[in-house]
């Protein structure tokens, strides 16, 4: 059996920088804090398009309890075929009504672990992202 591949596709992911999707992990954990730092430098977003599976309601959150960033303008979007290159890129897989509790362990924010991985899950099925972290 051979595998067929769109060569199209190759072409063009050959042509672009990487698309990577990051998962939030428990909402209530470091995973925002180690995101937010990890992109605030706008430089890195020459380097690859990241794709947060999470919430952007608890992305703010986090990010406005991190003292001197620069701006950190993201982009929502419904899935990474829609990613913008050289943007922070957030799928919200997570209902709008999400409660934060920082530093707590709570059944809500495990299913919300589980959820972005499995939205992330598919979309690198789907060939939408290259890698997952």
């Amino acid at each position: 059996m051979t595998a067929k591949y769109n060569t199209v596709s190759i072409m063009e992911r050959n042509n672009r920088k990487p698309i990577v999707g990051i998962t939030q992990g428990d909402g209530n954990g470091i995973g925002y804090e180690v995101i937010i730092k990890s992109l605030a430098d706008a430089r890195i977003l020459d380097s690859f398009t990241p794709v947060i599976y999470g919430s952007s309601k608890i992305f703010g959150f986090y990010r406005k309890l991190i003292h001197n960033l620069d701006q950190m303008d993201t982009y929502v979007i419904q899935s990474a075929k829609d990613a913008k290159p050289k943007k922070i890129n957030i799928v919200n897989c997570l209902p709008d009504n999400v409660f934060v509790e920082p530093g707590q362990s709570t059944p809500e924010s495990a299913k919300s672990a589980i959820r972005s991985l499995e939205c992330a899950v598919e979309d690198i099925k789907a060939g939408d992202i290259d890698v997952l972290v």
